[in-house]
């Protein structure tokens, strides 16, 4: 069906969402084309990534009930990665064939068709219906949370383990510290850190915060330079 006039598809999507679109895209294109299976860390980012698009596009969308604003991806209910099949680059390359081939014979059955008229009013109607779902969605506040901050601290957990820390004892995380920047939200100078690594002889090894990209220098810098373990 014809697309013009409806622009790319990052105008009509917040940045956030355009940004975990693409890398559901990227992720996608690495499981195929790749001969390892994904891994379990990128199998769960990508789905987290998917759940928010999915979101976005239902509140954004959906002629009916829209999706609650405290919805959230809970990674641990995903059920357990089955065992993959071997797939080998000669199989990929077949089916990708395959998706070529029909993709052409789509292309020859549009071109053959007379009512361009009809598909034309079809066509417009869908950019008026477009149009006014996006004007009541951004009519609408949209307070849901996009940070991923649940999927983040489970991706955590997951590569600490796999990394041969089991985190099994209390003290392996929210652990509390002193040291910290005093201020108006902070007069005692203490907190806590998400994760302490331990030794064989009962010292810290290293500190992990759960932070957002943006937050992550200013986070490791205050861990290793001013937090002391009571």
């Amino acid at each position: 069906m014809p697309s013009e006039g409806l622009g790319r598809p990052r105008d009509h999507v917040a940045a956030p969402v355009f940004r975990k679109a693409r890398e559901v895209i990227r992720l996608g294109n690495r499981a195929a084309h790749e001969s390892s299976p994904p891994s379990n860390r990128d199998a769960v980012a990508a789905v987290s990534h998917l759940f928010e698009f999915l979101y976005w596009f239902g509140r954004t969308y959906l002629r009916g009930e829209k999706p609650p604003a405290d919805l959230r991806f809970d990674p641990r209910s995903l059920p357990p990665p089955a065992p993959n099949p071997v797939v080998t680059a000669a199989r990929i390359r077949e089916l990708q064939a395959e998706l070529e081939q029909a993709e052409v014979a789509r292309a020859r059955a549009l071109e053959l068709v007379e009512d361009r008229a009809r598909l034309e009013a079809e066509l417009e109607q869908l950019r008026a219906e477009v149009a006014e779902a996006k004007a009541r969605a951004e009519a609408t506040p949209d307070t849901h949370d996009y940070s991923e901050s649940d999927t983040r601290e489970f991706l955590i957990d997951l590569q600490l383990r796999e990394a041969g820390w089991p985190l099994e004892d209390e003290r392996d995380r929210e652990f509390e510290v002193t040291g910290m920047p005093t201020g108006p939200g902070n007069q005692s100078g203490k907190g806590c850190v998400d994760y302490v690594l331990w030794g064989d002889d009962g010292l810290p090894l290293g500190l992990v915060e759960a932070k957002k990209t943006m937050a992550w220098g200013a986070a490791s810098r205050t861990a290793s330079s001013t937090l002391s373990v009571p």
